[in-house]
């Protein structure tokens, strides 16, 4: 083997150990970065309305029927101002009702959820974006971040007496 074989194959040695080493940092660069910043709990209090069925259960809040592998919800309408209503269902294993409003009051649902926020890794954030289109940050302590919402409860307020104790199930 002459010299500038030798060369040729050390300058080759050193270029893939190179392309090597930039790949691992690279790699971990993409990996890297993702912290917690903190995390609040939030209360949020939405006017809703009950869901006219046409089934004999008007003014009522409607309880959704299910099987045992399916869920079974609560179905209101949630006021979005401007916008207007939108349909919204509640898992029943999960939410509480509170009939102790007077028929004059105004229904609510109160939620409690933790809200918890995270500057993610390169890769999340390139997955965020670019996969699922969640690619919207926001602003907390300064950081670009993104949000996890996770709920811990629901509380339906409602009229005495809009929960209908009995339904007629006869099949005719």
């Amino acid at each position: 083997m002459n010299e500038r074989d030798l060369n040729t194959k050390l300058i080759f040695a050193v270029a893939q150990l190179l392309f090597m080493v930039i790949s691992i940092g690279f790699i971990i660069h993409m990996f890297s970065g993702g912290k917690h910043l903190g995390e609040e709990l939030v209360k949020e209090k939405v006017k809703i309305y009950s869901v006219d069925t046409q089934k004999g259960l008007n003014g009522t809040f409607a309880l959704g029927c299910g099987g045992v592998d399916t869920r079974v919800n609560y179905y209101v309408y949630e006021d979005k101002g401007d916008k207007g209503k939108i349909l919204q269902d509640f898992n029943a294993k999960e939410t509480f009702i509170k009939d102790e409003l007077n028929q004059e009051d105004d229904s609510y649902v109160e939620m409690e959820y933790k809200v918890s926020y995270d500057v993610p890794s390169h890769i999340e954030a390139l997955y965020r974006g670019a996969i699922d289109g969640s690619d919207t940050t926001v602003k907390y302590k300064g950081e670009d971040c993104f949000t996890r919402n996770t709920m811990i409860s629901n509380t339906l307020y409602i009229p005495k007496g809009y929960i209908k104790k009995q339904i007629d199930l006869n099949i005719k």
